[in-house]
This record gives C-alpha cells, sequence and structure tokens, in this order.
C-alpha cells in the first residue's frame, strides 16, 4: 500500500521539479556581447534596423553592418565608387519602397541601399525625385503595412500608398489638418496611430487611413517657447500614454 502510494508521488515530484526547471529555463534571457572581436564595425552603435528578410542592421560610427547572425558584410564609403555609402558616420536607417533602405549620415547625407543589387544607388537625390519627395531634412520613414510616411524636419509629412505617387499631407487651420510642417519626432500607438511631436511643443494623433488629425494638445507649447528647444523626443507606451523629453536640454520628462 505504501509502495503504490509514494511511487506516483515521487514521480510527480520530479515531473514538477523538471517542469519548473525547464519554465525557469525558457522565461530567462541570455545575453552575449557582440562588438569589433566579431566583427563589427565599431564599438560605438548609434541606430539598429531589422529588414524584411530578417537582417540586422548596425549603423555605427565607422560603417553601416549587416548581421546574418554568424557573421557581418560591412559597408564603408569608397572615395573611387559612387555606389558605395556616402559618409561612414550612421545616424539612421529606414525602409523605403521597393526593396531599399534609407541611410542618414551625420553629415545629412542620404545613401540609399538596393537589396537586389546590393549596392548603393549613385544618385540618391534622382531617387527621391522619382518618388515625388523632397530629400533635403529627411528625418524618418514609417511604413505601415506598404504605406510609407515620410517625415521632414521643415517640410511636414509625404504619403505613398501602394501603386500611388506620394502625396502632401495639407497643412491648415482646420483641425483636421496638420498645424505646421515643422516635425520633431514621430511614433505609433498600439492602435497604429501616428503621433506627431512638433518642434514647438504642439502634440496631434493622426488616423493612417484618413490623414486626418483626430487629437491635438498644446499643453507643452509654452515650455518649447520659454526653453527655445526646438528637438522635442517622445515614446509611447503600451498604454498609448506619452513619455517626452528634449534632448540635450534639462527639462526633465513629461508625462
Amino acid at each position: 500500500m505504501i509502495k503504490r502510494y509514494t511511487i506516483p508521488v515521487f514521480a510527480a515530484a520530479v515531473f514538477l521539479l523538471f517542469y519548473a526547471h525547464i519554465y525557469a529555463q525558457q522565461s530567462q534571457y541570455s545575453f552575449r556581447r557582440i562588438d569589433i572581436a566579431n566583427g563589427l564595425s565599431n564599438n560605438q552603435v548609434n541606430t539598429i534596423f531589422e529588414d524584411n528578410k530578417g537582417f540586422m542592421w548596425f549603423g555605427t560610427i565607422s560603417g553601416l553592418d549587416r548581421y546574418d547572425g554568424h557573421s557581418f558584410k560591412i559597408y564603408k564609403n569608397d572615395v573611387h565608387n559612387r555606389a558605395s555609402l556616402k559618409d561612414n558616420y550612421v545616424k539612421n536607417i529606414c525602409e523605403l519602397p521597393d526593396h531599399k533602405l534609407w541611410i542618414k549620415s551625420v553629415s545629412n547625407q542620404n545613401s540609399v541601399y538596393d537589396e537586389l543589387m546590393d549596392n548603393f544607388l549613385e544618385n540618391p537625390p534622382l531617387y527621391f525625385k522619382n518618388l515625388q519627395l523632397p530629400e533635403a531634412n529627411l528625418s524618418g520613414v514609417l511604413n505601415l503595412n506598404g504605406f510609407f510616411w515620410f517625415f521632414y524636419e521643415t517640410a511636414g509629412i509625404y504619403v505613398i500608398r501602394p501603386g500611388q505617387t506620394a502625396h502632401h499631407l495639407h497643412v491648415g487651420e482646420k483641425f483636421t489638418e496638420l498645424k505646421d510642417g515643422f516635425i520633431s519626432d514621430v511614433h505609433i500607438d498600439a492602435n497604429k496611430n501616428i503621433w506627431v511631436m512638433h518642434q514647438n511643443g504642439i502634440i496631434e494623433k493622426v488616423d493612417p487611413n484618413t490623414e486626418k488629425v483626430l487629437f491635438r494638445t498644446e499643453v507643452l507649447k509654452d515650455k518649447a517657447e520659454e526653453s527655445g528647444t526646438k528637438n522635442f523626443s517622445f515614446y509611447v507606451d503600451h498604454s498609448d500614454e506619452l513619455w517626452i523629453y528634449a534632448t540635450n536640454t534639462p527639462m526633465g520628462c513629461f508625462h
């Protein structure tokens, strides 16, 4: 009687301990460092991006690095090759239409990487011109299910829908229109709405389908005028709450 009772209990105990061990292993993260010893072009990484093939891209101060999970391929400027990276100091990487990547450098030179050719376009301004887009002062690009939103520091927002050319979001006095075209930062919330931070502190929420402004607040406009800052940035958390700060300006954080 005792044997028939204790054996299942012992087996159950072992199973529970084994399950707890496996669960603990699954709930833990292991980290390893990737640096120049592994092939990274420089240990100062400014930006990271994952493309549609799963490659990880690292923008450093010494080049653009593509990582396949095992090894790196480094892209650098070559003064003798017009189809090379324009500037090795990479600040930002974003997806563009037609399987291309936009690479922004510290010198504000635009490089356009073509994944089909595995090189860079010789004439980036012509690429943007063919899309009917300005090239100068581009600060970021968002891809919302094939709808590309281009954000400019001084030229507002342009949108490219599938099969269409770019069009400019109207700036005007109506509530549903953008207040101005001077953009500081942009993010997407959990419901795929686009939040726009203007350089003057105005914040707007835009419906990506109708391209209309749904919400606007000017609560930080006075702060922007008092401090003279134009470099607001923000983060949208999982509850769609905004956390706002100003880089290089001691203003703390607004929530």
